[in-house]
């Protein structure tokens, strides 16, 4: 019986019933989980003799449970799966822990990895995040981007979240990995001069995005995203935006009053792609899901959507 097992997946308990007396005879076995009978299975065993029951168990709740048969106890887990933040980029995932712990409860294994990327480190997971907090100062390896490349194409989902890097060569860490999937961080500033959440005081580069592809599972019970300074998105190849600034958003570059984009153009904020198997997300920063932030608007619905679509558990769109 395993510790741990991803819903969906059947937990086979077994046991050893053993006979120690000369005459044979026939044996109930009953399978309790957390004190409630699950199942029951009859035994004809022999005189000194030993045979295995096996039991198969499908739970659809993410939670410890207790099993008992005759007096041999044990445990399992149901989990929702497991999900890896790369940590060891120059992301630091304690600004989002509130976000973090809120996955736990609902019964996401979550695990900060702190060393680089090797060969099967991702096999097994639902998804890989990358969070770039301010600065991203460790570059991806050779073998890093491949084995990130061939977790998605496998079936994996890699959720990017950005938190407006304001260093070119750091940003170009990043967009290793995204434009692989036709989609690229730009180096600026996306902003709303009439639609901001005052963050940082009145401020345009604290955007609220009412605009998007509300069709999308995405966005399902989201109307309002309230961010602080985020990068925009370029989009190319099969990859889509999801939400956008509005009419009048635009960004700007180092100086803040070269528009790089101008108002009308609708600056991408969220962007996604369909890879092989997998599902790549990218978003423009990580405001939404920090933890002064997270209870704001309907980011944390934004949140476990982003979550539940990079898994593949909300459907797919044309």
């Amino acid at each position: 019986m395993p510790n741990k097992a991803v819903i969906g997946s059947p937990v086979d308990v077994e046991i050893l019933v053993t006979n120690s007396g000369d005459l044979g005879g026939t044996y109930e076995a009953t399978l309790y989980i957390d004190n409630v009978v699950e199942e029951k299975k009859e035994v004809t065993l022999d005189g000194n003799s030993s045979q295995k029951v096996s039991f198969t168990v499908n739970k659809t709740l993410a939670k410890f449970y207790s099993v008992n048969v005759g007096g041999q106890v044990g445990a399992f887990t149901m989990t929702l799966g497991r999900i890896i933040i790369d940590a060891a980029h120059g992301g630091e995932p304690n600004q989002i822990s509130n976000f973090v712990g809120r996955l736990q409860i609902m019964g996401y294994e979550v695990y900060k990895k702190t060393d680089i990327i090797k060969s099967g480190d991702l096999d097994g997971s639902l998804i890989l995040m990358i969070i770039f907090l301010l600065d991203t100062e460790q570059p991806y390896s050779p073998s890093e981007l491949t084995g990130i490349d061939k977790f998605v194409r496998d079936g994996g989902g890699l959720l990017v979240i950005g938190e407006n890097v304001w260093n070119e060569q750091h940003l170009s860490y990043i967009n290793q990995i995204t434009e692989n999937y036709g989609i690229r961080y730009n180096f600026d500033h996306l902003c709303d001069p009439t639609n901001y959440t005052g963050y940082a005081g009145p401020n345009e580069t604290t955007p609220i995005f009412t605009q998007g592809n509300f069709t999308h599972p995405i966005l399902k019970g989201v109307k309002e995203i309230r961010c602080s300074y985020s990068n925009s998105l370029f989009t190319s190849g099969s990859a889509q935006p999801i939400v956008w600034g509005d009419e009048d958003s635009y960004t700007t570059g180092a100086n803040s009053s070269n528009r790089l984009q101008k108002p009308g153009t609708n600056p991408p904020f969220i962007a996604l792609s369909h890879v092989g198997k997998g599902r790549v997300v990218c978003v423009g920063s990580a405001t939404p899901f920090s933890n002064f932030a997270i209870e704001d608007g309907d980011n944390l619905q934004l949140g476990l959507n982003l979550i539940s679509f990079a898994a593949s558990t909300l459907p797919k769109m044309p």
